[in-house]
């Protein structure tokens, strides 16, 4: 739509919209239907749930008469690349354990999402240590790019395979 500003006519660019959405394949089925661009992230799913999501998001588009390739699918990747893997993940974990520790309620979520009613903010400060380190070595190792471009390569392989 045009409108006019001070007897000057401008024109609103076109404005894309996009759902943030993870664990609930209704969820996919609804942001495909209504249209929006994907944004969404392998903390609660691995690689083979996430293209499954994909596709009913996908299949909803087109059953809602869009074109299935003009969406946009984006996965959030914690990213960091160096020359050496072993040097690469262990100036990571520090800022990364932080950072879940920071955002622990976010966690917090994830597991009331699969039924669990866990309040993480109680958890002891040296049983968050434990806790933030195990997420990091199973992130890092399986869900984030932390290491070296051959390291990370196969990871981008399967993202790419899932039609992101």
């Amino acid at each position: 739509r045009s409108f006019h500003v001070t007897g000057v006519q401008t024109c609103a660019l076109p404005i894309s919209v996009w759902a943030t959405v993870a664990g609930n394949p209704e969820h996919f089925r609804r942001a495909g239907a209504s249209g929006a661009h994907l944004l969404t992230h392998l903390l609660d799913q691995d690689v083979e749930v996430l293209a499954e999501r994909i596709r009913i998001y996908r299949d909803a588009r087109a059953a809602a008469g869009l074109d299935p390739a003009t969406a946009e699918v984006t996965v959030m990747l914690h990213t960091f690349v160096g020359a050496d893997a072993d040097t690469v993940r262990a100036q990571a974990r520090g800022p990364y354990c932080e950072y879940i520790k920071a955002n622990i309620g976010l966690f917090s979520g994830l597991a009331r999402s699969r039924g669990h009613e866990v309040d993480l903010r109680t958890l002891s400060a040296s049983d968050l240590d434990v806790f933030t380190q195990f997420l990091y070595d199973r992130f890092a190792a399986t869900r984030g790019l932390i290491g070296t471009p051959e390291s990370c390569a196969p990871l981008v392989e399967q993202i790419g395979r899932a039609h992101v």
